[in-house]
């Protein structure tokens, strides 16, 4: 008879001694074990096979091994647990409690809410600390967008258990006061630093800029450090704060040194051009920092110039120009507004006798073209503050104050509301060009025809138009010569103002001797301002005028377009910045582009500087449109040329804002390395929205390790100041033997001294 043989039974692996047994594919007669990976011949033993096989060595090493490890099943396995719950009755509001078991089948297909963090499964404890470390970023990077203090932002952190009882990431975030400052300063700041750095790195070329404020914690002169390069990412002009340096001196070398330490990481021979304020220091900074980039290697590329800050010349401008006049507005604006100032008695007299709640505005004595506003309610004002004098005039009510004694001289004047009117249209002229610089956008092509256009407008209101049609530029025509300007009762004025004299003269409150001298300061003014834009405006550079061929507005002028164009590729040239052999492909580049059958159409779709970005209709619309056009001859050269016209600095408008936020981040006691981390990680996140903020996995590891850079700073700090004890200790031990070598040494002068007496009597009574 054949032997008979037994086949697999799959009901035997629901034996718990073998559960480890499978059916092996190879043949139904045979069973495998899932432990030791062998193939058991079931013959005619059927289970019995599998028991002696579960008695091995091997076998039993297999079990032995795995009840020290779990497999990653064991993991994702749901876990059966009883816990009880209570359901409270919402029409009663009593509570009932009710014990609910869930078993692993019914937990595979139904979540149960646990407050318990042990019921949660490994591997689902792997995936919730990286939704935590997430949690904990989103709430750092809120902290520094919103200005939030870090003990206010841990206080509400501590809360959120409380809040979400069901949320075990709540339970596991542990976020105070110290943690948020070094997550913040270590970890975040750090990443975004990083990435800013790389980016740099691959970067040709980009623009630094500058400016320096006082930073009163610190009692430290602060120099905030912007980038402006191309982000390849983004396809446009990106401006980034960068660093801060902490000066003790403001001098040119303080300058110089303050720079070079935050930006030593970056290679200088590809920093194009400087954006900074004009003060003389920040002149000779300028050349020693280019003297610096040619001493390490004379062949390096120049720094381009297309002069310091519009904005600062602007308002400089203005300033010079109100000063001329001798007519101290800024004086009767502060006083006015002082007397009112936390004074709520003067304010309701002012209320009782002027029948109006429109108070003065305080005066901005640093951005005098702030102050259109403030001249603007000054007018409004006077009529009021009169009746106000002259209410506390009758009532025997003055006020005891120089605020008030100085308002009093200055309401006589009959001249005041037209030398406010003055004021306010001459100002309103400037803002608009400050008001349309204020913006990152790419710029710097604009300037020219702004800055032509505004010194046109002022010169002719005092120039005669006859010397301003001869001139072969506006820039050189002589102000100090009488003869090129107009009289001064030919001067033009503003519909206010000239209404305002109109008023006046009605009344016979002045005489017209008067009102010429009032011409005339009025005519200084418009001299100093317009001097002033022309020695320091970027009107003077060559530069300026030759970029300005990418403003739209020109390039409709064919001959302009060109002329300006040769001009900047001059530029370029002089500053080692292209090669002849390139200035010639540009050339050509630029001629096909102005010849591409679309260009007229698309240089008239151009919206507005701003309402269009200058870098996003050059390089995506008129080079894009042209490329895909024509692939087979791209104008790559002439993109890389725009892109560097594009990263050239307007002024320093963002620098500015920079110190704002500088306030909102300073605390007592702030260091140094916290203000720039904390200036970094806002400057990141700013003009995000962090619902959708990406948090990526190296983001994650940089807040993660933030402790370890927290202690290794902790550490260095305290072996610094060991350092410093141990050098004083040695240097007061040092101090202490050398006056006491001092002492000895006189002592023994004098001994030495007192011998030599000795000798000399001796010496004298032997010659006796």
């Amino acid at each position: 008879m054949k032997p008979k043989h037994t086949r697999y039974q799959i009901s035997w692996s629901l034996d718990p001694a073998l559960y480890w047994a499978v059916a092996d594919t190879a043949s139904v007669h045979n069973a495998r074990c899932s432990l030791c990976n062998t193939s058991i011949s079931l013959s005619n033993m059927g289970k019995q096979a599998l028991l002696s096989h579960a008695k091995g060595k091997r076998h039993v090493s297999a079990v032995s091994a795995q009840t020290l490890s779990n497999s990653l099943s064991n993991y994702c396995k749901p876990v059966s647990y009883s816990t009880k719950e209570t359901v409270r009755d919402s029409s009663t509001g009593s509570g009932e409690t009710s014990s609910v078991s869930v078993t692993s089948k019914e937990a595979s297909s139904v979540s149960v809410p646990s407050n318990n963090t042990s019921s949660i499964g490994p591997m689902n404890l792997y995936v919730s600390k990286e939704l935590v470390a997430k949690a904990e970023i989103l709430t750092c990077l809120n902290v520094v967008k919103n200005h939030v203090s870090y003990r206010s932002a841990g206080s509400i952190v501590s809360l959120d258990p409380i809040k979400y009882p069901d949320s075990n990431i709540a339970k596991q975030i542990h976020l105070q006061r110290t943690k948020i400052s070094y997550s913040i300063v270590y970890g975040l700041a750090s990443y975004f630093h990083h990435n800013l750095l790389k980016t740099l790195q691959k970067c040709s070329e980009f623009t630094i800029g500058f400016d320096e404020s006082l930073n009163k914690v610190a009692q430290k002169g602060q120099m905030d450090v912007n980038v402006i390069y191309w982000c390849a990412d983004t396809n446009e002009v990106k401006t980034s704060y960068y660093s801060s340096a902490f000066l003790q001196g403001a001098k040119a070398i303080d300058l110089l040194e303050g720079l070079i330490s935050v930006i030593e990481s970056l290679n200088l021979e590809k920093v194009m051009s400087v954006s900074m304020d004009g003060p003389n220091v920040n002149i000779k900074f300028l050349k020693d920092f280019e003297n610096l980039i040619l001493e390490k290697n004379p062949l390096a590329k120049m720094l381009l110039f297309i002069g310091t800050c519009g904005l600062h010349v602007l308002n400089n401008s203005f300033k010079v120009g109100i000063k001329a006049t001798n007519w101290k507005l800024t004086s009767y604006f502060s006083n006015s507004y002082y007397l009112f100032k936390d004074k709520p008695t003067r304010k309701g007299l002012y209320t009782q006798y002027s029948g109006s709640e429109i108070f003065p505005k305080k005066h901005c004595s640093v951005r005098w073209l702030e102050n259109t506003e403030v001249a603007s309610t000054a007018i409004l004002t006077l009529p009021h503050i009169r009746a106000f004098i002259k209410g506390v005039e009758n009532d025997k009510n003055e006020p005891d104050s120089d605020s008030y004694k100085s308002v009093k001289q200055f309401v006589k004047d009959p001249l005041l509301k037209p030398k406010l009117c003055f004021f306010l249209s001459y100002s309103s002229e400037f803002k608009e060009f400050l008001t349309r610089f204020q913006s990152d956008w790419p710029l710097a092509p604009f300037l020219y025809r702004h800055l032509h256009r505004l010194l046109q407008e002022l010169l002719m209101k005092f120039v005669k138009p006859s010397v301003i049609k001869e001139a072969d530029s506006i820039t050189k025509i002589d102000l100090k010569k009488q003869e090129n300007l107009l009289a001064a009762n030919k001067i033009i004025l503003s519909p206010s103002t000239k209404r305002a004299l109109a008023e006046i003269r009605a009344n016979n409150s002045v005489k017209d001797n008067d009102i010429l001298l009032f011409r005339e300061e009025c005519k200084k003014a418009l001299v100093a301002s317009c001097t002033k834009i022309v020695e320091k405006s970027p009107l003077k550079f060559r530069l300026t005028r030759g970029i300005s061929f990418l403003d739209p507005t020109v390039c409709k002028s064919i001959s302009s377009r060109d002329h300006r164009f040769n001009t900047c590729i001059d530029e370029f040239m002089d500053k080692k910045r292209i090669s002849p052999l390139l200035a010639d492909t540009l050339t050509r580049e630029f001629g096909r582009l102005c010849s591409f059958p679309r260009y007229e159409e698309l240089i008239s779709s151009f919206k507005g500087e701003g309402k269009e970005r200058l870098d996003h209709f050059w390089i995506k619309k008129m080079i894009g449109t042209y490329d895909k056009c024509n692939p087979s001859s791209k104008l790559k050269d002439l993109s890389a040329f725009f892109k560097s016209i594009l990263i050239l600095g307007h002024g320093n408008a963002a620098l500015e804002r920079g110190f704002s936020v500088n306030k909102e981040c300073l605390i007592e006691n702030l260091t140094e390395k916290s203000l720039v981390g904390l200036r970094q990680v806002y400057d990141a996140v700013k003009c995000e929205d962090l619902t959708s903020f990406d948090i990526n996995k190296t983001m994650i590891m940089y807040h993660k390790n933030s402790s370890s850079e927290y202690l290794k700073a902790l550490k260095n700090q305290k072996n610094l100041v060991d350092s410093q004890i141990q050098n004083s200790l040695q240097s007061k031990k040092r101090k202490a033997e050398i006056e006491k070598l001092s002492s000895e040494k006189r002592g023994r002068i004098e001994e030495l001294n007192a011998l030599e007496e000795k000798l000399q009597i001796l010496k004298s009574k032997q010659l006796d």
